[in-house]
């Protein structure tokens, strides 16, 4: 009886050592996936910033280039200056425009 008492007591300890093992190992995980989450949560905010305004501007400045000036409205037409066109300038009948005449006068398509 004291013999087989014995076998469940070790029996218990090498379970016990095995779970303590395990749970060593599984708080090692835990752990790093809790940093890993701090890192992703850390590149987010980067990203947000970087996508902002004014992480955008940064990033402009340091590749070297400089604000544009200021707005110059340019007024074609009106008193005293060019007129403004009778026809539509970009319509081809009225501009005189011809199409060349195609190859051998056979069309493609």
């Amino acid at each position: 009886m004291a013999l087989g008492l014995f076998a469940v007591c070790l029996a218990l300890a090498a379970l016990h050592a095995v779970l303590v093992e395990n749970q060593a190992s599984l708080d090692d995980l835990i752990e790093h996936n809790e940093q890993r989450f701090e890192r992703i949560d850390q590149l987010q905010a980067e990203i947000a910033y970087l996508d902002s305004p004014e992480g955008l501007a940064d990033q402009a400045q340091s590749a070297g280039l400089v604000p544009a000036g200021d707005l110059a409205v340019l007024t074609p037409v009106g008193p005293n200056r060019l007129p403004p066109p009778d026809a539509d300038p970009f319509d081809l009948k009225s501009s005189g425009w011809t199409p060349p005449p195609s190859a051998g006068g056979k069309s493609t398509g």
